[in-house]
């Protein structure tokens, strides 16, 4: 199970050394999790963000996003937020994508899978 959140990015990156080829990473080359986590990182860039690989496989995903910007919103508008920010997401590459949005209080969550 690949976790990735905005509180473990910095240590799981690869410093490399001086003598080593730096390439700059691609949409293409990122893993769907690191892909989506990028991708939600930009547009919700106060949010606590955990996207999780269920399965192992890279297409079975779960994302945690918690934000002060869904408070006082919907379940389905969170969701339509989400989405959004996820515009023409790798569709042929991820098979399911789960998620749980909530504010910054513990009093608004919502679940859902798609």
């Amino acid at each position: 199970m690949t976790c990735f959140s905005h509180t473990l990015i910095e240590p799981l990156l690869d410093t490399p050394s001086a003598d080593q080829d730096i390439k700059p990473s691609t949409e293409e080359t990122l893993s769907n999790v690191h892909w989506i986590h990028q991708k939600l990182s930009t547009a919700f860039p106060q949010a606590d963000i955990t996207v999780t690989d269920t399965r192992g496989d890279d297409q079975h995903l779960s994302v945690t996003i918690i934000s002060g910007v869904f408070a006082q919103k919907s379940r389905m508008a969170c969701h339509q937020m989400v989405y959004a920010a996820l515009d023409h997401m790798r569709h042929n590459q991820i098979h399911a994508l789960a998620l749980r949005t909530r504010s910054e209080s513990l009093t608004q969550s919502s679940d859902g899978a798609r």
